[in-house]
C-alpha cells in the first residue's frame, strides 16, 4: 500500500500549490523524491522545469521568483541533494524572495543506522528559513493527510507573506510508486477530502481588503456565534469584542481564561456554561450556529471543539503574534492581524442582526446559572469550590488557574461577572511545572491582590518556587485543592486499570500543608465546608501570605461532576 499512500500524499501536496496559485516548479532528478516529481511533472497547470543540478537549479528557481514576485517550489531527493540547494537560499534569505524548498527523505526507522543516502534533513537550513517542517511518511489516515495540507498551505503563506525561503522535508516509504497506484487512488479519494484552512496576513493598508471574505460571511450570517480562547487581559480587545458580540447579536461563548468573562457588561450576550449545554445531543443540534468567529488560543473545553468541527458552520479564526490555535482544521482561513482593529473593522461594516439565536443561548446560560447555583449552594465539591472563588474574588484581583482540573471546574462552573479580575493561566504546553513560581511573578509585578487556585500534585511539583516566597516577600493566596493524588487522571481510560492505577498515575500522599505553610510563616486555613471556605477566603485577602487547603475525595470526584451535568441538563428540557 505504500505506493498507494505515496502518490496520494503527494497529489495531495500538489493540490496546495495549485491552491496558492504557483505557476512554477524546479525537480532536481532522484529516487526518493520519485512521488512527488511524478506528481508535480502530470500536472499540467504547473509549469515544472527538470535540472540536473542541485545548485544551478537552486538559483533558477530564485530568478523565477524574483521575476514573477510569487513562491516558486524547488525539490530534490534525500542526502546531500539538499545541500547544494544552500547558496541559493542564503541569497534568497538576504533578498527577500519567496522560495517553498522541498527535500524527500527516507523514513525514520531507517536513520542512524548507516542507510543509505540517509543525513538529518530537518533544520538543514538553519536560520535562512522562515519555517522548517517535516512531513512524516503518508499512511493513509486521513488526519494526517489533512494535517500535512495544512503545514503546506501555511509553508506557502509564510514564505510569501514574509518574502523568505520555507522548507519542508517530507518521508517516503518504498515502494515508492506504481503505475497501478496512480490510476486507481488519485482524482477520487482525493475530491473527498477537506480543504485545510487558508493562511491570510491581514496587516498594512491592505487589511480591510483582506479581511472583506470574513465580513462578508459575517453579514450573510443568520446564527453568529464568536468564542474565544485563552487571550492576554487587554481592555482595548476586552472592549471590542463586546460591541463586535452586541452588534453581531451573537452569542459569545468565552472561556474562563479569556479574559472577558469577568469582566462582561450587562447587554452581553456572554454565556458561560457552553462546556455543559454541549454535552447534550439535542442541544448541539438546536444551536448550531451557521458562521463562527474564533479568537484567541486553543479551547479549554473538548466538549466546545468537537462541536465546532462537527457543526458544519463556517469558520474562521483571527490569530495575533503568529500564535496557532486551529490544531483540528476546522477554519476556512486563519487570518494573522491586528485582532483589535480587526473587531472595529467587523464591527463598523456589520448590518444589524436579528436577535432571535442569541436570545435562545442567553435562556439556556440564565437556567444553567441558576441551577448550578442552587445544586452547589452547600455542597463542598470541587466544582463547588471553582464556582465560589470566582464568585468570591474582590474586583480589581487577579485569579491565576492551574492546569488539570482547577481550569477544566472554573471553565464549566464559574458564572460570569463584571468584577474586573484578571484570570493568568500557563496555557502554552498545559504543564503543571512552575504554577506557584508563575503566580508569585505576577503577584510581585501586578501589585494587584492575587490568588492561586491549585492542585496538590500541582503544588509539590514546584515545592522550590514555595520556598522563594519567604525570602521574597511575597503576597498572595493559595488554595489548595487536595485530592491526595492525580484527580484528572479519574477521568480517563487508564482509571479502568486498578491494579495499575494508583501507583503509576494518582500517585496517593500523605503530605501535611500545615506544616508546608509554617515553613514559609504562612497564614494556614483548612475549611471543612462551603461556608468555611468563604470565610477562609475573607480572612485571607487581609493577610500578606496565605495558604488555604480544602480535602476533596477524587474517587467520587467523576461522578460528582456527572450528577452535575446531569442535572442542568435536566433543567433546561424543554427551553429551547
Amino acid at each position: 500500500m505504500n505506493a498507494e499512500y505515496n502518490l496520494f500524499g503527494a497529489q495531495a501536496f500538489v493540490a496546495e500549490l495549485l491552491r496558492a496559485q504557483l505557476e512554477h516548479v524546479v525537480v532536481c532528478p532522484g529516487s526518493r523524491s520519485t512521488p512527488l516529481a511524478l506528481a508535480l511533472y502530470r500536472e499540467k497547470r504547473l509549469r515544472s522545469h527538470i535540472l540536473l543540478d542541485e545548485r544551478a537549479a537552486g538559483f533558477f528557481a530564485l530568478g523565477l521568483a524574483k521575476a514573477t514576485g510569487r513562491p516558486v517550489a524547488l525539490l530534490c531527493t534525500s542526502g546531500s541533494a539538499g545541500a547544494h540547494f544552500f547558496p541559493a537560499i542564503t541569497e534568497a534569505f538576504f533578498s527577500r524572495v519567496p522560495l517553498l524548498v522541498v527535500t524527500a527523505d527516507r523514513p525514520w526507522e531507517l536513520h542512524g543506522f548507516g542507510a543509505p543516502q540517509t543525513m538529518p534533513q530537518l533544520g538543514l537550513y538553519g536560520k535562512f528559513v522562515c519555517l522548517s517542517e517535516n512531513i512524516p511518511a503518508p499512511n493513509g489516515d486521513r488526519e494526517v493527510l489533512l494535517h500535512m495540507r495544512a503545514v503546506v498551505a501555511k509553508a506557502l503563506a509564510s514564505a510569501k507573506h514574509k518574502a523568505l525561503p520555507a522548507h519542508l522535508n517530507f518521508e517516503f516509504r518504498e515502494p515508492l510508486s506504481s503505475a497501478l497506484a496512480w490510476e486507481k487512488w488519485l482524482p477520487e479519494a482525493l475530491s473527498t477530502l477537506p480543504h485545510p484552512p487558508s493562511f491570510v496576513y491581514a496587516e498594512g493598508e491592505g487589511a480591510p481588503r483582506e479581511l472583506e471574505p470574513v465580513l462578508s460571511a459575517l453579514n450573510s450570517a443568520l446564527r453568529p456565534l464568536v468564542v474565544v480562547g485563552n487571550t492576554p487581559s487587554n481592555p482595548r480587545f476586552a472592549s471590542a469584542v463586546y460591541k463586535l458580540s452586541q452588534k453581531l447579536a451573537a452569542p459569545l461563548l468565552a472561556e474562563a481564561a479569556s479574559n472577558l468573562r469577568f469582566q462582561t457588561p450587562a447587554d452581553v450576550p456572554m454565556i458561560a456554561s457552553y462546556d455543559i449545554l454541549l454535552r447534550d445531543d439535542g442541544l448541539r443540534k438546536r444551536m448550531k450556529a451557521d458562521v463562527v468567529l474564533c479568537l484567541g488560543g486553543t479551547l479549554v473545553s473538548k466538549h466546545l471543539q468537537a462541536w465546532l468541527k462537527d457543526s458544519g458552520a463556517r469558520l474562521f479564526m483571527l490569530l495575533e503574534h503568529g500564535v496557532e490555535a486551529d490544531f483540528q482544521h476546522i477554519a476556512e482561513a486563519v487570518v494573522q492581524c491586528n485582532v483589535v482593529e480587526a473587531c472595529r473593522f467587523f464591527e463598523e461594516h456589520i448590518s444589524d442582526k436579528d436577535k432571535t439565536y442569541a436570545g435562545q443561548w442567553v435562556r439556556l446560560e440564565e437556567r444553567a446559572q441558576q441551577t448550578l447555583s442552587e445544586l452547589l449552594k452547600e455542597d463542598g465539591c470541587e466544582p463547588a469550590i471553582a464556582r465560589k472563588l470566582m464568585a468570591s474574588i474582590p474586583p480589581g484581583s487577579n485569579c491565576f488557574i492551574a492546569n488539570s482540573m482547577p481550569i477544566r471546574d472554573i471553565d464549566a462552573f464559574s458564572a460570569p461577572s463584571s468584577k474586573e479580575v484578571c484570570v493568568y493561566v500557563n496555557r502554552g504546553l498545559n504543564g503543571i511545572d512552575g504554577l506557584v513560581s508563575t503566580a508569585q511573578g505576577v503577584a510581585v509585578a501586578s501589585q494587584r491582590p492575587t490568588v492561586l487556585l491549585i492542585g496538590d500534585l500541582a503544588f509539590l511539583h514546584d515545592m522550590s518556587g514555595w520556598l522563594l516566597t519567604k525570602r521574597l516577600d511575597i503576597p498572595l493566596i493559595v488554595v489548595v485543592v487536595n485530592n491526595r493524588g492525580g484527580g484528572i487522571f479519574h477521568f480517563l481510560p487508564v482509571a479502568e486499570q486498578r491494579d495499575e492505577f494508583e501507583a503509576c498515575f494518582a500517585l496517593p500522599h500523605d503530605t501535611s500543608f500545615a506544616k508546608i505553610a509554617e515553613v514559609v510563616g504562612a497564614h494556614y486555613a483548612n475549611p471543612k465546608t462551603l461556608p468555611e471556605f468563604s470565610s477562609a477566603l475573607s480572612a485571607a485577602w487581609q493577610q500578606k501570605l496565605s495558604l488555604i487547603e480544602i480535602c476533596t475525595d477524587r474517587h467520587s470526584n467523576l461522578n460528582t461532576h456527572q450528577k452535575l451535568y446531569e442535572g442542568v441538563l435536566k433543567a433546561l428540557k424543554g427551553l429551547v
